[in-house]
Parts: C-alpha cells; structure tokens; sequence
C-alpha cells in the first residue's frame, strides 16, 4: 500500500483536488437522460470549481482481468483466497435476475462507470462517481462536497470509498458513489473489476 502513496508523491496540496464524473455508454451518451443528467452536474461541479469528466469510452464486452496486478500488492490475492478462472463470470448465465434483466446485465454495460472510475482516480484526491439519472437537489446546490460527506480537513483521514446504505432489496448500485484517491480508493475499484 505504501508504494501508492510514494508514487502519487509526498507533496501536499492546500486545496484538494476534486471531480465529478459521470459515464454513459457510446451509444447512450447523447441521449436525452445522458446530457440533462451531464448538464446539471457539470454546472454543480463549475459552481463550486471541480473538474467534471463526462466519459462515454467504449466498455469492455467483459470485464478486465486485470485485478491484482497495478496499485494492489501482488500477494492479495493469495490473501483473500482468490481464485480467478476462465469460468469468472459463469454466474450470470445461472443467475435468475441476470436472466430476467436481459443482456444489459451480461454485457457489463452497468459497470461503465466503474470503469471510469478507474481510469480517472489517479488525478482526484476526491472523485464523486454519479449515474446520469442522479441529480442534486436544488437546496444542495451551493452545499460543497467536502461538507456534505462529512469529510475532515485532513485528507488523510478521508476513507476509500462512500455510498450510502443499500435499502432492503437493492445492491450497491445507489446512482452516487465517491472515492478517494488512496490506496483503499483503488483497492475498491481494483477488487470490484
């Protein structure tokens, strides 16, 4: 974990860097729901002087195995008793719900922001990962990030990831999302994809 700290260097900045993205597929990215959903975050994002990414990269038909091998230490994987096959991404085919919600599921279009994500983090103390169907609501509007998480000055003390609570039912998928650029930011996103 160290290794990630002395390549994003030891320097301090006063002003953490902050971005706020949100991705939608090639296909989907000029769609109505896409652009309003882009519009209004990127004027939250310039309101308050944070970058904003819209990404509409191509997703891979399948996901990447290339868990274990950047940021996270080569050991991991022996230490969580992982074990990756070419069988990884059998389930879905066996999985009722995955069957029921067609082949958006089986493609891996959902994880297009994941992706994202990972592309992007490496620049951002702060990066808030937002589906486009997400909006602020208009009295947070002038509600900064850095106090609406709660987060202290220290950036140290900034945890890897924060989502709020799945309600009964739902999985992780709660539209926002925000990740730090610390080592546990990219131990989330490395496991995850």
């Amino acid at each position: 974990l160290s290794a990630l700290e002395r390549e994003r260097g030891t320097q301090k900045r006063s002003e953490p860097r902050i971005a706020i993205l949100t991705a939608c597929t090639p296909g989907s990215a000029t769609s109505s729901v896409c652009q309003l959903g882009a519009n209004l975050w990127q004027c939250y994002a310039q309101h308050h002087g944070y970058h904003f990414i819209f990404d509409s990269n191509q997703y891979p038909a399948f996901p990447n195995k290339y868990r274990f091998t950047s940021r996270v230490p080569t050991n991991l994987a022996s230490a969580l008793d992982a074990n990756f096959s070419a069988n990884d991404i059998e389930f879905l085919y066996q999985e009722p719900l995955a069957l029921q919600i067609g082949s958006d599921a089986l493609n891996f279009k959902w994880w297009q922001r994941w992706y994202a994500a990972r592309r992007h983090l490496a620049a951002y103390d702060l990066l808030l990962v937002v589906d486009p169907d997400t909006a602020v609501f208009p009295t947070c509007y002038h509600v900064d990030l850095i106090t609406a998480l709660g987060l202290p000055v220290n950036r140290s003390e900034w945890p890897g990831v924060i989502a709020r609570d799945p309600r009964v039912g739902e999985d992780l998928n709660g539209g926002v999302f925000a990740l730090t650029g610390s080592t546990w930011g990219f131990l989330y996103l490395d496991l995850l994809l």
